[in-house]
């Protein structure tokens, strides 16, 4: 099997695994909603909902700078700093080799990341 055959996969990694170094990327974004028994009759009272939703920015790879849990340090391709909440999002670890390229590719191209 050649190299360029092999698929590669991001994965969800928990908050705890990561590590300074690592290449992460937005998988879900976490919103915590009340709902009430108004809205869907089966509930009974008022209830935290936990929703997955997809980013709806691109998710372009990012560097981890720093860890302090729950907060994530990471720097973006346009060589900005963000700190994250892993509270608020769940991140996923994409190989090495893939995250260098991408992060070195999208630096060249002075892509812009919000």
């Amino acid at each position: 099997m050649k190299k360029q055959d092999v698929i590669q996969t991001a994965r969800v990694v928990p908050p705890e695994d990561i590590r300074v170094g690592d290449y992460v990327v937005v998988m879900h974004v976490v919103m915590e909603h009340l709902m009430d028994s108004c809205v869907v009759e089966s509930w009974k009272g008022i209830e935290q909902v936990r929703m997955l939703w997809m980013p709806w920015e691109d998710s372009a790879p990012m560097k981890v700078a720093e860890v302090c849990l729950p907060f994530v340090l990471v720097k973006k391709p346009d060589r900005k700093h963000v700190l994250l909440d892993t509270r608020r999002y769940r991140l996923a670890r994409i190989p090495g080799g893939f995250g260098r390229a991408a992060f070195r590719k999208l630096q060249e191209a002075g892509v812009s990341t919000k």
